[in-house]
């Protein structure tokens, strides 16, 4: 996948995942202890961010070094691992899993190690590698190194997990040659399931750099009148990839139909548009599942369910749910013995 230099709103990201006892999806777990890693640039030049950024020709190689940093009580045995781009909800960029197969930029990048000793409140360098296939068309292209910590164990409402720290920093290569910047809105819907109230919009960026934007979300009835006007923001989309830009509503509008607009702005002055119906009735639904199941990749990373991915985060889910209620059963089961 590709990126750019000038407009990653992220350059360091911190990544947390954990792995559930009944199978293997990711999810957010309390840890015992604090574990506190990152990965950043050697040498920072001076107005950039935290992050790798390069100028290079297709065929090019060049070397580089990322510190490797713990923060903790105790030394670590970080793995280390190469990661492609993606983008997340409402732009910016994160990283695949390590174990997503390597065909964007991340194949770009090579290391000799793939885990590194770091001692308590110590440092580590690393030199790395970075080649440009010849055959690169110009662009932006982004990837990233990626730190994972032990596991560890934690709790999560009565449910043993074990906990997995990560933190990342982005490697941006800007191949030289023409650019283009372009966005594609598809459909708008709403959300109004119990502690939602968003309207949600796919986006695509069919363009060859990394783009953002800033525009108007509007909310008429279908006869024209305004209900409201929010601001709409777009962190940065990763060429060839596509996320979803949700808009949280002011208020709960009454049952009826309605139009949505959306208007965005490219950094280059282009705009691109969309309007859909909405029809909000007396329930309150969600009524973007569509878009949710659409192939969305900036969907992917440590929650995939896409590219025909076992959904193993929706059975690890139903099979909490399972062994909540079994045990929910044999308590009350033995409740009613001992009466």
């Amino acid at each position: 996948m590709k990126g750019d230099r000038g407009k990653i709103t992220s350059g360091l990201v911190l990544l947390s995942a954990a792995l559930l006892a009944l199978g293997a999806f990711s999810t957010t777990a309390a840890a015992e202890g604090p574990v506190q890693i990152g990965i950043q640039p050697a040498h920072q030049p001076s107005g950039q961010g935290a992050y790798f950024s390069y100028e290079m020709e297709a065929g090019e190689t060049t070397t580089d070094h990322a510190v490797i940093i713990n923060s903790g009580q105790d030394a670590l045995t970080l793995r280390l691992y190469a990661a492609d781009g993606i983008t997340a909800i409402n732009g910016s960029t994160a990283f695949a899993t390590a174990d997503e197969q390597r065909t964007g930029p991340s194949s770009w990048l090579s290391v000799d190690v793939s885990e590194v000793q770091v001692a308590a409140g110590g440092r580590a360098t690393v030199p790395f590698t970075v080649s440009v296939p010849g055959d690169a068309s110009s662009g932006d292209y982004v990837a990233g190194w990626v730190i994972e910590a032990p596991p560890k164990a934690g709790a999560a409402g009565g449910v043993g997990t074990t906990v997995h720290e990560r933190a990342g920093v982005a490697v941006v290569v800007r191949v030289p040659g023409p650019t283009e910047e372009k966005l594609v809105l598809e459909g708008v819907c709403l959300n109004r399931e119990t502690g939602s109230n968003y309207f949600e919009t796919p986006v695509r960026n069919e363009g060859n750099v990394i783009t953002k934007g800033t525009g108007t979300f509007t909310l008429t009835t279908a006869d024209g009148l305004e209900v409201f006007e929010r601001p709409a923001e777009l962190g940065a989309v990763l060429p060839g990839d596509a996320t979803l830009l949700r808009i949280d509503a002011p208020f709960d509008p009454d049952p009826g139909e309605y139009v949505a607009a959306l208007e965005i702005e490219q950094p280059d002055g282009q705009r691109a548009g969309i309007s859909s119906p909405i029809d909000i009735g007396t329930e309150k639904v969600n009524g973007c599942t569509a878009v949710a199941a659409a192939e969305l990749k900036g969907e992917r990373g440590f929650f995939s369910l896409t590219d025909g991915a076992t959904p193993w985060l929706l059975l690890g889910l139903l099979g909490g749910l399972l062994l909540a209620l079994i045990a929910g059963r044999a308590l009350l089961a033995r409740q009613r013995g001992n009466g």
